[in-house]
């Protein structure tokens, strides 16, 4: 496939995300769950009124979405649809960038071109992040691509400016939805064991971890002005708390943060009692729970695969794709790398998949 092709598709590619994203975002629709408040943030941010949720700090929400938000009021575009119009934009990017990754790391257009379409209609991603409330999968996913893209090139050559551009991508990913650190992590590891295996590609170590703090300390520097904790993210404690009793289906997690705290003054989502709760100490101190957590999790995920489009005709076509082609060192390098991009899942549990109510 040559350049012109290959960009005539990336353009018939986002054309068909945006069409398909847009129809859905400009029907009637109820805002509602973690969206207003990503809303009020905005509005308070134009107003220079500082980054305030009831009147108080918020350290729950990273600025990301926010940002996005009055970026999209400032040029004009109404409060409840300052958010819908990221779906729409960055869910048709991602679209893209899923087409230009794919390309890379399989080598075959026809199969980059099936995923982008596949990205650009798919129910999950063109509806439901407009109904669930959340308001961030389209942003964070496109960020997430871009680093991906990045991350293939930079260990594939030792790029510091694929490094660099990994870096800002997962920098803002990780102000988008704070998980996004995860990945960045994941390929600091990769590239430094790579570094120290070769004795080379150091320049783009530092670029990756410049960038990537660039990005990111601003928010580091809010948090721990705000808690006078030194913290990645704000709502670990909301996590932890919330997880057991979703998994064991005894509620949803907004059940639970509306206890009170220690004190008896305050819900447990506005209270400090969550500035004291980590991720390492609550690792350290229920191992054995943790350990459960993570296999619900990817037990969630495999339930997740139980749909009647994967079944055991998709399920054979993949084996019999698996092994049609000799594997020959790029498909096993190309293989490593999305189980590697997938693996970062199992990590990042996510108590509010199963925070639903039946039939919700």
């Amino acid at each position: 496939m040559t350049r012109k092709h290959a960009w005539l598709l990336a353009a018939a590619i986002f054309l068909l995300a945006l069409t398909c994203r847009t129809a859905w975002a400009v029907a009637p629709r109820t805002v509602r769950w973690d969206e207003p408040d990503y809303l009020i943030f905005a509005r308070n941010l134009l107003r220079g009124d500082g980054y305030l949720v009831f009147n108080v700090p918020d350290t729950i929400w990273p600025p990301g979405a926010p940002m996005l938000a009055a970026g999209a009021m400032a040029l004009g575009i109404p409060d409840e649809a300052a958010l819908a119009i990221w779906q729409v934009l960055a869910g048709a990017l991602a679209c893209v960038l899923l087409f230009g990754l794919a390309r890379d790391v399989t080598g075959i257009p026809r199969v980059a071109a099936l995923a982008g379409v596949l990205a650009a209609v798919s129910p999950a991603l063109v509806v439901w992040p407009l109904y669930w409330g959340s308001a961030t999968e389209a942003p964070f996913l496109a960020l997430l691509l871009a680093g991906w893209w990045a991350s293939w090139w930079v260990l594939r050559n030792g790029s510091w400016r694929a490094a660099t551009a990994a870096g800002l991508a997962f920098g803002a990913s990780y102000l988008v939805r704070t998980e996004g650190i995860l990945w960045w992590a994941l390929l600091l590891a990769a590239l430094t064991f790579r570094s120290v295996r070769d004795r080379r590609a150091w320049r783009a170590v530092g670029a990756l971890v410049i960038t990537f703090g660039l990005i990111a300390a601003p928010y580091v520097l809010y948090l721990q002005d705000v808690t006078g904790r030194w913290m990645l993210s704000g709502k670990t404690a909301v996590n932890v708390w919330a997880t057991p009793a979703v998994l064991a289906q005894r509620g949803t997690g907004q059940d639970v943060l509306s206890h009170l705290d220690s004190a008896g003054t305050e819900i447990l989502w506005l209270s400090p009692d969550k500035f004291g709760v980590g991720l390492l100490a609550m690792i350290r101190g229920d191992p054995s729970g943790f350990v459960e957590r993570l296999r619900v999790n990817l037990a969630l995920t495999v339930d997740a695969l139980h749909d009647p489009l994967f079944g055991p005709t998709l399920l054979g076509l993949a084996v019999f794709g698996l092994f049609i082609r000799p594997w020959s060192r790029r498909r096993w390098d190309a293989m490593m790398f999305w189980l590697a991009r997938n693996g970062c899942r199992a990590l990042s549990w996510r108590p509010g998949r199963a925070a639903s109510p039946p039939g919700r």
